[in-house]
């Protein structure tokens, strides 16, 4: 199917941050900085966040952000959040003939999935409104907006009755709640599956045309096909520690199987068994999230990269 996305968001989306001083010179970091003010390199410390300035609905932001420095006095700073999808033709690191679409922000879960019978397409969760954006078409944008689940879930995506279209879910606290229709509403089913520290995903495992889910825990897959509380159907291990999971078809053979993101680069494996992955690309930056599916509508999965950055701007310094 074409929901392939993985979940390890939170420790990863605010982990690139790209900074410039009122001379243009970009600096890196994550919780302070130095920039360089009249031939003075003055470390900085990121307080707290105030009002949003303005901003595009779905789109990048900007806010206006205090900082204080070490010798304690105050700087606002301009702050642009940002984010892009970015539609790979193939799996080399150039993004040459790749479609990129502006859309999402910092904190936003990027999704994947066909949400219509006719083709697939990207889409977000936004946490803080609860909400899943899906995306049907662009020029003029069209999106389905749907209000589901609770501050903290875990956003899913996948075809849970066979109907050729991908409906939403989410995952609480080792409790799965999927919906087999776009309306706004109650769960259609509910099953228990792990428990809150798990990772969690969809894909068809079976190649039944039904999606199955899954858990990933201590660097090692659980794979089910049933739609219960039944035990994992397949174990998988790939032998790589501290990644990032995911699912995929990059085989195209209509069964899905595991992947790892670690830093750069995305290993891949062509079936559900335990063993080193068969391929590997290096085609992301390390806070890049990665998702596989088939954006062409052509039977052929490739990456998509959901790349999420924050631009600083220094705009002044007082004491």
């Amino acid at each position: 199917t074409n929901h392939y996305f993985f979940i390890f968001v939170y420790k990863l989306i605010f982990s690139h941050i790209i900074f410039s001083d009122e001379q243009g010179s970009v600096v890196s970091g994550i919780e302070s900085y130095t920039v360089n003010v009249a031939g003075n390199n003055i470390v900085h410390e990121i307080v707290n966040e105030t009002e949003e300035l303005y901003g595009k609905p779905k789109g990048g932001k900007e806010k206006l952000t205090h900082i204080k420095c070490s010798s304690n006095s105050i700087s606002d700073i301009l702050c642009y959040e940002n984010t892009r999808f970015i539609l790979k033709p193939d799996y080399n690191m150039s993004e040459k003939n790749s479609t990129i679409i502006n859309y999402g922000k910092v904190g936003d879960i990027p999704l994947f999935g066909k949400w219509e019978a006719s083709s697939a397409n990207v889409g977000i969760y936004c946490p803080k409104e609860k909400k899943f954006y899906l995306i049907t078409a662009f020029n003029p944008l069209t999106e389905q907006i749907i209000s589901f689940g609770e501050y903290g879930d875990i956003p899913l995506v996948g075809d849970f009755d066979g109907d050729g279209i991908d409906t939403i879910g989410v995952y609480r606290n080792g409790t799965f709640l999927l919906k087999n229709s776009h309306i706004e509403g109650s769960s259609d089913i509910i099953f228990s599956y792990g428990d809150a520290r798990d990772t969690s995903f969809t894909g068809d495992f079976d190649g039944d045309n039904i999606d199955g889910v899954g858990i990933y825990r201590d660097n090692t897959f659980y794979l089910k096909n049933k739609l219960d509380d039944s035990s994992a159907d397949a174990v998988v291990s790939l032998g790589i520690e501290n990644g990032d999971p995911f699912i995929h078809d990059s085989n195209n053979n209509k069964i899905d199987t595991v992947g790892i993101k670690l830093y750069d680069t995305v290993y891949l494996k062509d079936s559900n068994n335990t063993g080193v992955p068969e391929n590997s690309h290096s085609i992301v930056r390390p806070y890049d999230i990665v998702l596989i599916g088939d954006h062409h509508n052509n039977g052929k999965a490739l990456p998509i990269i959901f790349r999420p950055e924050t631009f600083v701007k220094v705009k002044a310094l007082s004491e």
